[in-house]
């Protein structure tokens, strides 16, 4: 599979711009060629934390706000590069924290790329076991 580029901003369609009320949005991973984006979306790319040393209710229904504020504009610039003829991938830690949930999103990208994966490829495994190890640091799921 080809290397994405990052951070790459794309211009968008007059429906995508319409629906972002913008005509260009920056998109973390992009095959420019086949129009194939990922966007991953993660609370704390976004310096937005859940967790208990909030200093009450006040400020965990503000997180809770601007989570929501953050996932429905994520779902919007999917909406948008959808409709600018891009096959666009949103990604959540959940799925690349989940062995076989990202290998199921990593085929559907390759097959979007018009790419095949073989799982059944000498030492597939191990290279991916690997690869978890250095980036994520997480064994095999």
């Amino acid at each position: 599979m080809a290397i994405p580029k990052f951070n790459q901003t794309i211009e968008l369609s007059k429906e995508g711009e319409r629906i972002m009320g913008m005509n260009a949005i920056t998109v973390d991973l992009v095959w420019t060629s086949a129009h194939v984006a990922i966007e991953y979306n993660s609370t704390a790319e976004h310096g937005l934390y859940l967790d208990e040393s909030s200093n009450g209710p006040m400020q965990m229904q503000e997180t809770l706000r601007k989570l929501e504020r953050r996932r429905k504009r994520d779902e919007m610039r999917i909406s948008a590069l959808s409709a600018s003829g891009w096959k666009a991938f949103p990604l959540v830690s959940a799925q690349v924290y989940n062995c076989q949930s990202f290998d199921a999103v990593i085929r559907a990208i390759a097959n979007a790329l018009g790419k095949k994966i073989r799982a059944e490829a000498l030492n597939f495994k191990r290279k991916r076991t690997f690869l978890r190890q250095e980036v994520l640091g997480l064994e095999n799921q």
